[in-house]
């Protein structure tokens, strides 16, 4: 989709408003399309929160979930409402939870979810791009629809320690709408996915 059709949400240095929860948005985008994982293609708004548990050699987002400001989730509604995202969500574009690490801020994304709900009356399609180090909430856990996890490989340049836990993947398998993806560059990597994982 050419980026003339893509909305940037605003992302000034700014401080956020103290009338309900805050999100560290680095940045956030609409009327794209979800590049990856089992929703490929479907129509997505992207919130690309700050922070992240991992630092991989080859992160594509690392200049971007770095930088960032915080949002008040009235602020972010009123940016959805402004473009007129409450409908689209309603037909069926997703609402992707990107970042960095997205579960950081598991309670502030809990209180953005049950309080689109309750300002909206419906629930979105949810999907989450986790790196999988993070133990998971399942209060959280049933808004999301879709869990795309990525488990760091040692080509990540992280010590393992850092990048695998293995109860947290145990938690993500268990969800009946949890995807896993890695990044793979040979044979031995494979390996490592078949010993590891």
């Amino acid at each position: 989709m050419p980026n003339t059709l893509i909305k940037q949400f605003p992302t000034e240095k700014r401080t956020a408003a103290t009338d309900s929860g805050v999100l560290n948005v680095s940045e956030m985008f609409c009327d794209t399309l979800q590049g990856e994982g089992i929703h490929t293609g479907v129509p997505a708004t992207f919130i690309r929160l700050q922070a992240c548990t991992l630092a991989c050699v080859w992160c594509d987002t690392l200049a971007v979930w770095k930088q960032g400001n915080p949002y008040s989730i009235l602020e972010l509604f009123k940016m959805f409402e402004d473009a007129d995202m409450i409908e689209k969500f309603k037909n069926g574009q997703h609402i992707v939870l990107t970042g960095g690490s997205p579960i950081l801020q598991q309670n502030g994304l809990l209180e953005f979810v049950q309080r689109f709900y309750a300002e909206y009356g419906f629930n979105p399609h949810y999907e989450i791009e986790n790196e999988s180090t993070r133990p998971i909430d399942p209060k959280f856990a049933q808004f999301i629809s879709t869990w795309n996890n990525s488990p760091k490989l040692a080509n990540s340049g992280m010590k393992k320690a850092i990048r695998y836990k293995p109860e947290v993947l145990k938690q993500l398998s268990a969800l009946p709408n949890s995807w896993f993806k890695f990044v793979v560059t040979n044979e031995e990597e494979w390996t490592e996915i078949k010993e590891d994982f």
